[in-house]
């Protein structure tokens, strides 16, 4: 039974294109990242450029999924609501992340790695609900985490590496597998 929820499972995340969306959103979060890098060396401590680069990433990433997905109808899942608020829950968590350095009176982007830790977290509530890749995020994020705190010159390169190296895993665990071509003799 547990092997066909699982075949089900996957089968449902092939059909309804995610594997094609977390490729995409994949780039998406290393472009970002990378503005912010940029950003972060040509204006330091500026903090509007950064507010509107992820909340055009935020923006183009809800309507890439929306474009990709094309729901057939019909209401969610109870699991599929659960994931949704698992990761609008670490968007919310990782944009408050500004308003506590500023509250502790911390530089910008102090608490940067914790955006990458939130991330690590969820991965872990994604695993137990869908499949067991989710598990890699864990070993990419936490990485990802003492990488940031090391070099904090370079975290949002890094965390933008780390989206990337996820999300294009995800995508070639997920994606179609093509049928193996048969000629006749």
């Amino acid at each position: 039974m547990i092997a066909e929820i699982h075949g089900d499972l996957r089968s449902r995340l092939i059909v309804s294109r995610w594997w094609l969306i977390w490729a995409a959103m994949g780039c998406l979060t290393l472009a970002a990242a990378s503005a912010s890098q940029w950003t972060t060396r040509i204006l330091p401590g500026a903090i509007a450029p950064h507010v509107a680069i992820w909340s055009a990433e935020i923006a183009v990433t809800l309507l890439t999924i929306r474009v990709l997905h094309r729901r057939s109808g019909g209401q969610r899942t109870a699991k599929e609501r659960a994931l949704w608020t698992i990761w609008l829950s670490f968007i919310v968590a990782a944009s408050t992340l500004p308003l506590l350095e500023r509250a502790l009176e911390l530089s910008p982007f102090k608490l940067l790695p914790a955006a990458s830790l939130l991330a690590t977290f969820c991965c872990v509530l994604t695993a137990t609900l869908v499949h067991w890749s989710f598990f890699l995020g864990i070993a990419v994020f936490t990485a990802s985490t003492i990488a940031m705190a090391r070099m904090p010159t370079f975290s949002f390169l890094i965390y933008g590496i780390a989206w990337f190296c996820f999300l294009e895993l995800l995508a070639l665990v997920f994606r179609p597998r093509s049928p193996i071509a048969t000629r006749p003799l």
